[in-house]
């Protein structure tokens, strides 16, 4: 990607065809790995969320379960997801960047608006993090973790991913889910006081 926006290319110029080409070096990096550590390919299965944002335009890729979550400035307190989350062929299986069919499962949608905050979160935050049933992203989930990040300066803050992880390992978190918790958050916006 570096090389892309190297030229005159911004987020929005990521297509489809790139990130195709992107997975497929990577599936080759990978099975080029496995064969000198004496794995299989299996054994470096993964999921991929990503998120790219400029001033006034996003990309958002992902392959497999888990999802990405955005506002933005028109409805600053509404959260709606990019992707649903890929199930696989059966109950609790998914897809993976390294299986042969991720050029065509993976999901890929430029934005052409202002993304002012995203979550990125793993299957193991899923149940919380969104509403099956109406198929929403619920603003309670997300509203008071973003309302926390807007005053920070920004940045990595250690008293903060700390704090994040003791709520991701809290029974209460626990208690809903066994399944890997990672979850990313960026905002650009600022804390209104009122």
């Amino acid at each position: 990607m570096k090389t892309l926006f190297e030229g005159e290319a911004g987020v929005c110029d990521i297509t489809r065809e790139f990130v195709g080409d992107w997975i497929r070096r990577y599936q080759n990096e990978i099975s080029l790995l496995a064969g000198v550590e004496g794995l299989e390919l299996r054994d470096f299965a993964c999921t991929l969320l990503a998120a790219v944002v400029d001033l006034n335009c996003a990309l958002f890729i992902q392959i497999g379960d888990g999802a990405i979550v955005i506002s933005s400035d028109e409805k600053p307190d509404e959260f709606c997801w990019v992707f649903w989350p890929q199930q696989g062929q059966y109950a609790n299986t998914t897809n993976f960047l390294t299986d042969r069919e991720a050029i065509d499962r993976f999901e890929h949608s430029p934005v052409n608006s202002r993304i002012d905050e995203v979550a990125l979160f793993t299957d193991g935050l899923q149940s919380l993090a969104l509403h099956y049933e109406s198929r929403r992203a619920p603003g309670p989930f997300f509203r008071p973790m973003f309302s926390w990040l807007r005053p920070r300066a920004g940045g990595h803050c250690e008293d903060l991913s700390s704090s994040l992880a003791s709520f991701l390992d809290s029974s209460r978190v626990n208690d809903c889910t066994d399944d890997d918790k990672t979850l990313i958050l960026a905002t650009r916006r600022e804390q209104v006081v009122i």
